[in-house]
């Protein structure tokens, strides 16, 4: 029954685990996504605010030239004055986008030739009717026209126009007023707010043609997204939305928001590669998997030298059962039967609490962090928790670890792996691995080593068992102020004498033997700690060194925990340690 009971509590726990953990995943997608749609949003707002901002600039620089047109007295006179070029230039200076190199002006005639240019005095022979903007002006619109990227022909960089078209003094088509702006001006602004994140950056034409895109802005001049799913669906149904989908010119998936500029003609981009931007999440996803498929394994594994345990244990009393034959015989199975039912109402007791703390840990710590109580995720605050969460792991690992080290030793299964081993490195082994928790107590650690046993015969991995479960206890039981020493020297029989001394609450006398028994817990210790087994299997790793165990207390005073291994298993020291004696 009390098996059923513990595989049902064991079932519940993994289910309960597996679903905190697929919740904790979900929502931590959710708000990493969000956060990017968020992002996308904020870099498509501030490019439509710098985009409408620029040609606005540059439109009202185009208002002026007209004017200064019709003060020079028309496109004849203005050809050759070198006052009206002056003029020009100071505003071309005013363009936006200095920095990125010389912005310039233009003024072509009803036939498309130019007739003053900032960029040389006289105007260069060039003929533009060839060119959208021009072509946009002569079939008769009159509004601000923002052409699509070009590579220029006297300079070949790459550039963008906004035009306004030169009307006659009848109001017919005299020609276009025209600014040369670099692509710069409009793609780089986004490296001044979001360089960490290289987002896509797109300024497009509602026809498709690419005004200006980042990155790669030069394997992209004269392409269209025309085809797209931003012209051909989203700006169909709502001049600014969001989306995700696959860039028809570079093939990458990217979360996006888009705004527009229908005054203008045109639509603003703005995404983030998905691969990129959510990676933190899946590195999050599979360290969160990780830790949870390693709790689970612990908690299997502790379930099963559980239930091995109590297995044993009713087959060892079925067994005394069943060799009973007369009264005494009997009435001392039924004691022993009472005892070893006791024992594992208590063990199970113990276990039940040390599942419960550690687990009860996980989970709260893994909800707070799901409903993120302290914030967002990232925040130092969930540092702690992460920190709480590996430290239960730790302790049910070592849980893990002493049932079955006592379920070897009960089978005989404990085999010696002897070699030298130096005394004073397993003590300082024991030290470092307890001086946390005994900062943690304001408890002091210590060690006084005799060289004339500094070396023994021993297996070990369990002579630094040995040390870390008596330190453990010594610290444990030792309040703050408290100290524990670690002493080893010589016995009078030449024997080895290994004692931990603690100034910690003691045991009642009545209660020395009883806590070498497995399964006990000492009245007065306060709240049950640990399964009970630390002390019996030392004794029995002691022993298996031939070596002996003993406890010496008294309340409120101290424990003195006394080894003492035979002769024979005293090592002389290196023959490096003995020069100069004698």
């Amino acid at each position: 029954m009390a098996r059923r009971l513990l595989l049902i509590l064991v079932a519940v726990v993994l289910v309960l685990l597996a679903a905190g953990v697929a919740l904790f995943i979900r929502l931590d997608h959710d708000q990493q996504y969000g956060q990017q749609r968020t992002f996308a949003r904020e870099m498509a707002d501030a490019m439509t605010r710098h985009t409408r901002a620029t040609v606005a600039t540059t439109a009202a620089v185009l208002n002026q030239a007209s004017a200064l047109v019709a003060d020079s007295g028309g496109l004849e006179k203005i050809r050759t004055d070198a006052e009206a070029w002056r003029q020009l230039k100071l505003l071309a200076a005013s363009l936006p986008g200095g920095l990125y190199g010389p912005q310039s002006l233009w003024i072509v005639d009803a036939d498309g030739r130019a007739v003053l240019t900032t960029v040389a005095f006289p105007a260069p022979d060039l003929n533009v009717s060839d060119r959208d903007y021009f072509h946009h002006h002569r079939d008769g619109r009159d509004d601000v026209y923002v052409g699509p990227a070009i590579i220029t022909r006297l300079t070949q960089q790459i550039a963008f126009t906004i035009s306004l078209p030169l009307k006659t003094a009848d109001g017919r088509f005299g020609g276009v007023l025209m600014a040369s702006l670099s692509t710069a001006e409009l793609m780089d602004f986004a490296d001044m707010i979001a360089f960490d994140r290289n987002p896509l950056l797109g300024i497009y034409q509602t026809g498709g043609a690419v005004v200006g895109r980042r990155p790669d802005m030069i394997r992209h001049v004269g392409q269209s997204i025309k085809g797209g799913q931003l012209l051909t669906r989203e700006f169909v149904r709502s001049p600014q939305g969001y989306f995700d989908s696959t860039s028809m010119l570079d093939g990458r998936m990217r979360i996006a928001a888009y705004d527009s500029l229908p005054d203008y003609g045109l639509v603003i981009l703005a995404g983030v590669d998905r691969d990129v931007v959510m990676r933190s999440w899946r590195d999050r996803s599979v360290a969160t998997a990780a830790i949870a498929a390693g709790s689970a394994l612990a908690i299997l594994a502790l379930a099963w030298g559980a239930v091995a345990l109590l297995a044993r244990h009713e087959n060892q009393h079925q067994a005394l059962a069943q060799a009973l034959h007369d009264r005494d015989v009997e009435e001392a199975s039924r004691r022993a039967a009472e005892a070893s039912a006791a024992d594992r109402a208590a063990f199970l007791a113990n276990l039940s609490h040390e599942l419960r703390t550690p687990l009860t840990a996980v989970i709260g710590y893994s909800g707070l962090m799901a409903a993120e109580t302290l914030g967002p995720l990232g925040t130092p605050q969930y540092r702690d928790q992460a920190v709480a969460i590996r430290e239960s792991g730790r302790h049910l690992l070592n849980l893990i670890n002493d049932i079955l080290d006592h379920a070897k030793a009960e089978a005989g299964q404990v085999d010696l792996h002897e070699s030298p081993v130096d005394v004073d490195a397993a003590a300082r082994f024991a030290i470092d691995m307890l001086a946390p928790k005994a900062r943690e107590g304001g408890v002091l650690l210590s060690a006084d080593i005799d060289a004339r046993v500094g070396r023994l015969l021993a297996d070990e991995t369990r002579l630094r068992q040995i040390l870390v479960n008596l330190f453990g206890n010594a610290v444990k039981f030792t309040r703050a102020g408290g100290k524990v020493v670690f002493r080893a020297y010589p016995g009078g029989a030449g024997e080895a004498v290994l004692r931990v001394e603690d100034t910690g609450i003691g045991i009642a006398a009545e209660d020395l033997a009883r806590v070498l028994e497995p399964f006990q817990q000492v009245a007065g210790q306060g709240a049950a700690q640990g399964t009970g087994l630390g002390l019996p299997l030392t004794k029995r790793l002691v022993e298996l060194h031939q070596g002996s165990l003993r406890l010496f207390s008294a309340v409120g005073v101290g424990t003195v925990a006394e080894i003492r291994l035979p002769a024979a298993r005293v090592l002389p020291p290196p023959a490096e340690n003995l020069t100069g004696l004698g």
